[in-house]
């Protein structure tokens, strides 16, 4: 089997929301096997237990080679998930894992379209990593040709703390292609458990990120930066437990423009990136409703 690295523009943590999502999945509909379409994968020169792979489970139950974690969901209640012990013989000799998850076929991407998802990994003592690869021939994981990028979860990481990950996908624009998501850790030196939920693919003009990972006390909507500002903008806030979360921008008139944040988010702070490019000069309000927290504050597009 041969592999190419090809790095395409990665945007850490980041998702872009107010977007025409062509494809999706969060694995709600799936039970303990992948959604339909997808494959799972052991490409490593030894055979392993079925639940060690790549699975979809329900929150809250126990999870292979882990003696307290339980399995966790960015939203609703499942999510796909795959342990360290896929690096692990019938001995229990620490080898390489070579693990596989892979898409159904996705059609119809445009320019400016991304793959966007939440992933979580590693833990206190233990780091983690995936590797996100993709094929224009078929689902098999020995014709996933190209690496896209890696994403790494460092030693310290928070168990169960889903980040926001973005890879463009412009370069693609009118092939049909299968995604990989590769679970190829040395399981002798680092692993504890990968999670990956809500995979989308979809365009997008406003993203946001996760800005830092210490859990705020109180919920805050915070004055955009820069203020008057040509063409983008900033808008932090912060949320002190999990909460739906809606950030919308309205005119004087009481229209409203963009919808930046119509989701369930984990507390932290967030930074929504606002392009304003496509809108008239003037005063515009911005508010955010999460759980029973509710602001407003003024910003000014000035070009």
């Amino acid at each position: 089997m041969r592999f190419v690295t090809v790095f395409i523009f990665l945007v850490v943590s980041a998702v872009p929301t107010l977007s025409q999502s062509i494809w999706s999945e969060n694995f709600e509909g799936t039970d303990s096997i992948p959604p339909p379409g997808w494959g799972v994968w052991n490409q490593a020169p030894f055979p392993i237990l079925p639940e060690e792979n790549w699975v979809v489970r329900d929150s809250g139950l126990a999870l292979p080679g882990l003696a307290t974690a339980t399995s966790v969901a960015h939203s609703g209640t499942k999510s796909a998930g795959v342990s360290w012990l896929s690096g692990t013989d019938s001995t229990g000799a620490f080898l390489q894992a070579d693990a596989w998850l892979i898409t159904r076929m996705v059609t119809g991407i445009q320019n400016g379209d991304s793959l966007i998802f939440w992933g979580s990994g590693g833990s206190t003592n233990w780091d983690d990593s995936i590797q996100i690869w993709f094929s224009i021939t078929d689902s098999l994981p020995e014709n996933q040709q190209l690496q896209l990028a890696s994403v790494y979860w460092p030693v310290g990481s928070t168990y169960g703390q889903f980040q926001r990950y973005a890879f463009d996908l412009s370069v693609l624009a009118g092939a049909d292609i299968w995604i990989g998501f590769r679970y190829n850790v040395d399981v002798a030196n680092s692993g504890f458990f990968v999670f990956l939920d809500d995979v989308s693919v979809g365009n997008s003009t406003v993203s946001v990120q996760q800005d830092g990972f210490e859990l705020p006390a109180q919920f805050r909507l915070e004055q955009n930066y820069p203020n008057p500002f040509n063409p983008s903008t900033n808008i932090r806030y912060s949320i002190p437990e999990r909460t739906f979360v809606t950030l919308q921008v309205y005119d004087m008139l009481g229209r409203k423009v963009a919808t930046l944040v119509n989701e369930q988010q984990a507390a932290g702070t967030y930074r929504a990136d606002f392009n304003a490019s496509t809108v008239a000069n003037g005063a515009y309000m911005y508010s955010l409703h999460a759980g029973e927290y509710s602001s407003v504050k003024k910003m000014v597009v000035l070009k």
